[in-house]
Parts: C-alpha cells; sequence; structure tokens
C-alpha cells in the first residue's frame, strides 16, 4: 500500500495496533482506476465521513491501578481526521477526548464543526463514576470550540443523532433519559430538555424537523435496583418543543431475548417517508402459553416487521419471514435458519423487497401478499445445510 517512510504517526495515539489506510480510487474516464492512498499509524472502531473528511475513531483504555488500590477511569477517544482533497487523501489532525463513543453516529460534522458525544467513567462502580459528554472542534485548526459535560452520572450513552444544530442523546442505567441539545452557538452548546421514560433506544432516525423514532429495548425494575431487559420498543417522539419533549407514541415487541438488527446495524433500517413504511429485521421470543417463569421464552418467529407511521402514532401492518414453516420452535433454535435472516429491505414501485443470505422475496404492500414466482430460493444445495434430524440426535 505504502513505503515504510510515507506512514505518518502522532503521538498521544494510545495503543497503535496496527495502520489506519485510505484509499481514493479514480472514477473520472481520463484516470479510471488511479489509485491515491495515504496510511497512519493507529486503528479504526468506527468512521464517520463529511462532504471534506473521513474521521476514523478509537478508545483507548487505562484501568491500572491508583495507590489507593482503585482502578483508573482511564478512557480517551482518539479521532483520526484526514483530508479528502479532492482524490488526494492526506492525514489533518489528531483530536482527544475523554471517554468511549457507543458508534459512528456519536461523530458529526456540521458547518465547519466536528462534533463528539462520549461517555467517561464506570457506571457499575459502587458509586458510578459515569458521565456523558460532548465535545465541538473546529475542524480547520482542531481547537475545541464548545463542550457540555456531566450528563447524566451514573448512566452511559446507549444512542446518539446528530441533525443539524440539534443534538439527541439517550442515557441508561435503570430509566431512559433522551436529551435534547441546542448546538446552533457551537462555542455556548446547551441542553435544551429532557424526557425520561422506561426503556432506551439503541438507534435513533429523525423521521421529521418535529419527530424522532427511537429503536432499543422495553425494560422493567428488577428486585436489586437495576433494569431487566425485555422486548423491542418503538418509540416516536414529538421534539418541535426541545425544551418539552414528549413520547407521542410507543409500540412493545415480544419479551425478553427478541432483538433487531437495525438496533445495531442502521443499513437493515428501512423508513419510506413519503408512505410512513418501517420495515425492520426482527427475531421475536415470548413466553409458552400460560408459563411465566423467567427465561422461558422461545422463538416465535424470524423475519421483518412492517409498520406505518401515520398521523403521530405507530402501527404493525404485517410480518415477512423466509424461514420455513417447519423451523422448529424453543430456546436451543434461537438463531434460526441463519442464511433466511431477513437483514435488508428496499421499497420499490410499492412493493417490499426483503433479503436474506440466501433468499430474495417480492411482497406486494397493498395486497398484504407475496408476488408468483417472487422468490429467488438458492438454499440447496448447500454445503453447511444440517440433515433434517441434526437436533434431534443432539443430547443436551
Amino acid at each position: 500500500v505504502c513505503s515504510c517512510e510515507d506512514v505518518s504517526y502522532v503521538s498521544n495515539l494510545g495503543v497503535s495496533s496496527g495502520w489506519v489506510t485510505v484509499v481514493a480510487v479514480s472514477t473520472s474516464p481520463d484516470s479510471m482506476g488511479q489509485v491515491k492512498t495515504t496510511t497512519h499509524a493507529g486503528r479504526g472502531e468506527a468512521v464517520m465521513m463529511s462532504a471534506r473528511y473521513i474521521y476514523v475513531s478509537a478508545t483507548n483504555w487505562d484501568y491500572t491501578m491508583l495507590p489507593d488500590g482503585e482502578p483508573r477511569d482511564g478512557q480517551w477517544t482518539v479521532v483520526l481526521q484526514f483530508a479528502l482533497a479532492l482524490g488526494s487523501p492526506t492525514f489533518s489532525r489528531l483530536y482527544t477526548v475523554p471517554g468511549s463513543i457507543v458508534n459512528q453516529f456519536a461523530l458529526d460534522e456540521h458547518e465547519g464543526h466536528l462534533r463528539i458525544a462520549t461517555t467517561w467513567g464506570d457506571m457499575w462502580r459502587d458509586p458510578p463514576t459515569s458521565v456523558s459528554n460532548v465535545y465541538i472542534y473546529d475542524t480547520e485548526d482542531g481547537r475545541q470550540a464548545g463542550k457540555v459535560e456531566g450528563l447524566a452520572p451514573g448512566e452511559r450513552i446507549y444512542a446518539v443523532r446528530f441533525a443539524g444544530d440539534t443534538g439527541y442523546i439517550v442515557t441508561f442505567r435503570q430509566v431512559d433519559p433522551l436529551f435534547v441539545l441546542d448546538l446552533s452557538d457551537a462555542a455556548h452548546p446547551l441542553v435544551r430538555g429532557q424526557l425520561k421514560i422506561p426503556g432506551f433506544s439503541e438507534y435513533l432516525h429523525p423521521i421529521s424537523s418535529s419527530l424522532l423514532l427511537g429503536l432499543g429495548k422495553d425494560t422493567e425494575d428488577d428486585a436489586n435496583g437495576g433494569a431487566l431487559v425485555l422486548g423491542v420498543k418503538l418509540s416516536l417522539f414529538d421534539v418541535g418543543k426541545p425544551e418539552k419533549p414528549v413520547e407521542l407514541a410507543s409500540m412493545i415487541v415480544g419479551h425478553r431475548g427478541t432483538n433487531s438488527l437495525a438496533s445495531y446495524d442502521h443499513k437493515a433500517f428501512l423508513f419510506h417517508p413519503a408512505s410512513g413504511l418501517l420495515v425492520l429485521p426482527m427475531q421475536v421470543w415470548e413466553r409458552p402459553k400460560g408459563n411465566e417463569e423467567r427465561y422461558s421464552e422461545e422463538v416465535v418467529f424470524d423475519g421483518a416487521y412492517l409498520f406505518y407511521i401515520h398521523d403521530q402514532a405507530i402501527s404493525l401492518y404485517d410480518k415477512v419471514s423466509h424461514q420455513s414453516d417447519k423451523m422448529p420452535k424453543g430456546w436451543r433454535w434461537g438463531y434460526g435458519n441463519g442464511e433466511r435472516q431477513i437483514y435488508r429491505s428496499v421499497y420499490m414501485d410499492a412493493n417490499l423487497v426483503t433479503i436474506s443470505d440466501r433468499h430474495v422475496q417480492i411482497y406486494d404492500l397493498a395486497n398484504k401478499a407475496k408476488h408468483r414466482d417472487s422468490s429467488l430460493n438458492l438454499t440447496r444445495p448447500h454445503c453447511l445445510a444440517q440433515p433434517p434430524d441434526f437436533w434431534t440426535n443432539v443430547v443436551y
């Protein structure tokens, strides 16, 4: 990729366990296929790209013991900034912030400023030391323009979304505070409002300038003062008045164990603004009828849930699945047939196209029906396929 003398390095990088290489490939007819690269010592955990820069972050940890026998709260995140420079990427600078980031949505660039949301400290220590923060930097000179520190003591960030001059942060330990931040003045960012509700969001998606959708988990208090994580929770928030965010509607899917790939893979999330259609991959767990014993849940569905968001409400429309009707039920089959787990969906001409590793299905939204001869089923032959009696011969 590059010679040794072309590798750049800066101090205060933390643990550098590899190389970060940015590659630009020309698509111009005059230089088709021409490649330009830049390589920097470091590692990457989250990547965010704007029109001018690529940002690559990595968190460092230092829990060596202090003289009093307590571990350090040593966490800091470094962010490498690479300028795109019209197809000639170059390393620009290094940002260092206290704490760790949850994912790429904790990074954002807006009007010449980089915003970074972090959690610093340990929320499981007694007493907890964690707090959440937002830092704002000038992307031209790297200087800090402003910051908000000390949000939600004792909790950590579960979801972040920046939308123009506004920032949304969800923290959690026992209840879900949604913070609405005013970032219009980079030098003086501030919290405009907050809302505390049960459960927590893991992914936030702006529906409009005044509506925000949260995808996460429902919870209930446990006997030890903590929280038990239950089914998937959808929350529709009215953020039109930043000082007073409101949960307009919510919907719970399944029980403990229920999960949606879209919670941590945003490309699995489909929202079609014109129709209000929302599609989420979903694996649903429920307790058998009449059995309220904890941990008795078993998988009852693996596919995608189709919702509509209209009139400030969430409604379930239908479900689609690539799984066989004969898919075994029970905890030991909780992963279903992985080759048929839906992980992407596309809205196309009033139809929904769902995709799994070995199956494509076209669904007629108006008639709630699969199109005839629409499935591309490549399941057989497949070298990883298990014999029909595989699980019946397994001894537990």
